[in-house]
């Protein structure tokens, strides 16, 4: 079955709850470990990819993707977006390989760096998460039941973001994570990452060592698209 998700940042409003002794007390299970991977990376891992949207399985792009950017106009964001996919190939070849395209026909993934009214016009789907709210970036992606992400697209707020450069370079990266197959986000302040709840300042305008080490982690040969929690504790201790 082929489903649509989208993913948002949002400003973190922090709540209190009572106890509830009479639930008894949980035990989580025992933290995994890899060989090159800590248990605590391994957590956070997880936190973004199968513990993401409810979904409960490994997400992926296939290995070669085409990207496409709808509106030009914007320089910086587009030598931003080739430095990106640079970054990526070097990291992650022959794993994954991202490309940009000329014509939209021919795009995997589809960029909109432009105002909210413009992107909603050609992704009206995008509407209900969009429309009223305060987010100013999304990633809306397509995947089949087994994992795999076969389109989508990203969107900059360029309007309400004004000429603050940084926080747009800031909200590419992040949603260019949620294309890769990073679902969710991390509410883990032990590593620096763009892939936090909400922006952290002064913006992260680059891939922190945290995400690279994700970043290849997901894309490894040994974790496949479809592969349940279980499915990867065995392999990822081995990693």
């Amino acid at each position: 079955m082929r489903r649509e998700l989208l993913i948002w940042l949002v400003v973190l409003a922090s709540c209190k709850k009572g106890n509830d002794l009479s639930r008894g007390i949980y035990e989580p299970p025992a933290p995994v470990t890899g060989k090159n991977y800590s248990a605590a990376e391994i957590t956070s891992f997880k936190q973004i990819t199968l513990k993401a949207a409810g979904y409960g399985v490994i997400t992926r792009m296939p290995r070669e993707v085409s990207i496409y950017i709808v509106d030009s106009s914007f320089g910086y964001m587009n030598r931003e977006m080739d430095s990106i996919i640079s970054e990526i190939n070097t990291l992650l070849s022959p794993n994954l390989v991202l490309r940009r395209v000329p014509e939209r026909s021919a795009a995997f993934l589809q960029a909109y760096f432009t105002d909210q009214a413009t992107y909603l016009s050609e992704q009206p789907s995008a509407a209900p998460s969009l429309e009223g709210s305060s987010h100013l970036g999304l990633a809306k992606m397509y995947y089949e039941d087994e994992g795999i992400i076969f389109g989508g697209s990203i969107f900059v707020d360029m309007a309400r973001t004004g000429s603050d450069s940084a926080q747009q370079l800031f909200i590419l990266h992040h949603e260019i994570m949620h294309s890769l197959g990073f679902l969710g986000h991390t509410t883990s302040t032990q590593f620096y990452t763009v892939m936090f709840y909400y922006a952290v300042t002064p913006f992260m305008t680059d891939y922190s060592d945290f995400d690279r080490k994700m970043m290849k982690l997901l894309y490894d040969p040994a974790i496949r698209s479809g592969m349940t929690e279980g499915e990867f504790d065995e392999v990822v201790k081995g990693l």
